[in-house]
């Protein structure tokens, strides 16, 4: 580890591989799930817990032993978690407690993930846009 990052994308990576299905989640390389999950903290004011390189010693500090998000930014900070590894520790239910602005960028974020698997479309633009606009807003 270094400087307080996650080391070792490649074996997440496998892990998201490992989790994908046939879905749209198995056309989102690291490199697109990276400035989602930089966006979603910034979304709570936090973007301390993320960098270009994944989580920081901070996040994984937030996220050791807890059982269920208990604030908008433990949900946001587990969504980041889960889209970066795989993981599925946020529900429906943790979703529809967030502020109504919150929940319609996360709406926003799933259309983007959606029309990235598009076979016409290019698979970068759609979350291209939605974290161009989630940082313009959340600056």
């Amino acid at each position: 580890m270094s400087a307080g990052h996650l080391d070792g994308a490649a074996a997440l990576d496998q892990a998201w591989r490992g989790n994908a299905g046939a879905g749209p989640r198995a056309h989102l390389p690291r490199e697109r799930r990276t400035p989602i999950c930089l966006a979603l903290v910034h979304m709570v004011g936090r973007p301390d817990l993320w960098t270009e390189r994944g989580p920081t010693a901070e996040a994984f500090q937030h996220l050791a032993g807890r059982r269920r998000p208990d604030s908008e930014e433990a949900l946001m900070l587990q969504l980041s978690w889960d889209l970066w590894a795989g993981g599925d520790g946020v529900r429906l239910r943790d979703l529809l407690q967030l502020d109504p602005d919150k929940l319609r960028a996360i709406g926003d974020l799933l259309t983007a993930i959606a029309d990235s698997a598009s076979p016409s479309a290019d698979p970068s633009a759609p979350i291209e846009r939605w974290t161009r606009s989630q940082l313009a807003e959340n600056q």
